[in-house]
């Protein structure tokens, strides 16, 4: 994966994850405001490029990203798996 393409999706997940969590802006203000350009300048490079491509990336993401439990987690190095 391209590692910007990667950054800009990880930052729209951490920003999905904050508002779910509820966690206070205090002491976190810099970093989420900085955090929410950055996702906003790429998505704006991005949605340029491929408006659908971008929401198929970022979909796709999240459903990989909340199909992940404990168990998959502590999967034996080298014996976890990905079928498409």
């Amino acid at each position: 994966m391209n590692k910007y393409v990667e950054a800009q999706i990880l930052t729209v997940r951490l920003l999905s994850v904050i508002d779910e969590l509820e966690i206070p802006d205090k002491g976190f203000i810099k970093s989420i405001r900085s955090i929410e350009a950055f996702a906003t300048d790429k998505s704006k490079k991005f949605d340029n490029f491929d408006a659908e491509a971008h929401e198929l990336c970022v979909h796709n993401f999240n459903v990989i990203m909340d199909s992940i439990d404990h168990e998959i987690l502590l999967t034996p190095l080298g014996q976890l798996e990905i079928e498409q």
